[in-house]
């Protein structure tokens, strides 16, 4: 019982973290394309 918790234990905090890792990866992408595109809107309005 308590080796089976810990397993347990053990894959939430695996799925936990690769969920986290993911996360972060998703709003590096998001937020560099949305940089892109105020950078892209931002000389379209200067010019």
């Amino acid at each position: 019982m308590d080796t089976l918790h810990v397993n347990l234990r053990s894959v939430k905090g695996s799925m936990l973290h690769t969920v986290q890792y993911r996360y972060r990866h998703i709003v590096k992408v998001i937020s560099s394309r949305f940089c892109v595109s105020l950078i892209l809107n931002s000389g379209t309005i200067m010019v």
